[in-house]
């Protein structure tokens, strides 16, 4: 895919696992949050959505944060898991790091809304995410399922792009091709899959999704 088409891609979010909710939720895109999730790990955006909404409640103030401050906000549960996401996170240009070499044990740091992160990979000459994932930046569908589906922590990514693209009607045959893999292989993810949503066949993928996105929509109501 050509640079110049990649730039169209610049333009929220389902806070994952116990996290509460918060202003995030409110004012960030979801399309471009859900993508943006993509290109993270799991542990990665964890740890990204707890930093930005530090950041947003702070601002320009948000004071320094110690390993294990970085765990409560984020609920990682080891600090080798935040060392792990944060360079992660500094590594996709999604946070970068103010800190100064004699004090990385208290990292000073900027963290970046979706688009200023796809702003900032195409700025140093990558995409802001690959092909596979662009082909969602129109889908009607992926904004019903994305959050839901981004957001659980025993699927991996690859995982997450199998489901997508089940709900959008490929095949195996046509994921394998998406997503440059062996047929076998998007059979192994969705028998994976199958296994940890609890279900038994491709047509019950969409309903659960979408029965998960309404049982989080009356729970926002009723905090509210």
């Amino acid at each position: 895919m050509s640079q110049t088409i990649s730039k169209q891609r610049i333009g929220t979010t389902t806070l994952p696992g116990k996290m509460t909710r918060s202003d995030v939720d409110v004012t960030a895109n979801s399309r471009d949050m859900a993508l943006l999730a993509l290109t993270h790990s799991w542990m990665e955006h964890r740890l990204y959505l707890a930093l930005l909404e530090n950041q947003r409640v702070c601002g320009e103030r948000a004071p320094s944060l110690t390993g294990s401050h970085l765990m409560k906000l984020s609920g990682l549960n080891s600090s080798s898991s935040v060392r792990r996401a944060w360079t992660g996170l500094i590594r996709k240009l999604s946070v970068e790091s103010l800190t100064s070499s004699r004090t990385q044990n208290s990292p000073n740091y900027k963290v970046f809304e979706p688009g200023e992160v796809f702003g900032r990979r195409i700025a140093s000459g990558a995409l802001p995410y690959s092909d596979e994932i662009a082909f969602f930046e129109q889908s009607s569908v992926f904004d019903l399922v994305a959050g839901n589906v981004v957001k659980r922590s025993d699927l991996s990514r690859k995982e997450a792009l199998v489901i997508l693209f089940c709900v959008e009607g490929f095949s195996n045959a046509e994921i394998a091709r998406k997503l440059e893999i062996e047929e076998k292989t998007v059979k192994y993810h969705l028998r994976n899959i199958f296994i940890k949503l609890g279900i038994k066949r491709r047509t019950e993928l969409i309903s659960r999704l979408i029965m998960a996105r309404a049982e989080n929509e009356r729970n926002e109501l009723n905090i509210v």
